[in-house]
């Protein structure tokens, strides 16, 4: 019995608290496709602080494909002068290390226009949370860990 306490104390809890968000735009879609790599047990602990779920981040199902997408949308927002675009979830997927990989994209993105990416991916849970963000936009390349303190990245044009 205390085995298996110490082997799920030693799974659930870590010493950092860290995601890598990659963006890319595609100019054949006119799409931000991003993805996320981040701790799965960190998000269901989220999902479970913020909707009051059981949320498994390796069960695919509709319902939780909902979730995600919700919680996406209140947490992740990009935008372009006054205008918020669209988020549109395009799956999950958990691995056996128990690392989540997160794949979305923006609809209608305009390249050459400046933008503002807030993201607040487990900043409720884990105030602690860094989320390390790389955009790319053609050749040109941006980088920029958001935190509680700074969870904003503009990009001038």
């Amino acid at each position: 019995m205390s085995l298996m306490i110490f082997t799920f104390l030693t799974f659930n809890f870590h010493a950092y608290y860290i995601s890598f968000m990659e963006m890319e735009y595609n100019s054949k879609t006119k799409n931000m496709e991003v993805s996320v790599k981040m701790t799965g047990h960190d998000l269901d602990k989220e999902m479970e602080d913020v909707y009051k779920v059981n949320f498994h981040s390796e069960k695919q199902s509709e319902e939780n494909h909902k979730l995600l997408e919700n919680y996406l949308k209140e947490t992740v927002k990009l935008s372009q002068g006054n205008k918020e675009l669209n988020l549109v979830l395009d799956g999950f997927e958990s691995d056996l290390s128990g690392d989540l990989f997160v794949f979305f994209h923006f609809e209608k993105f305009g390249k050459s226009k400046s933008f503002r990416l807030i993201n607040n991916l487990l900043l409720l849970t884990f105030p602690e949370q860094q989320n390390i963000t790389s955009i790319k936009i053609e050749e040109e390349k941006h980088q920029k860990t958001l935190t509680i303190k700074d969870n904003t990245f503009v990009v001038d044009k």
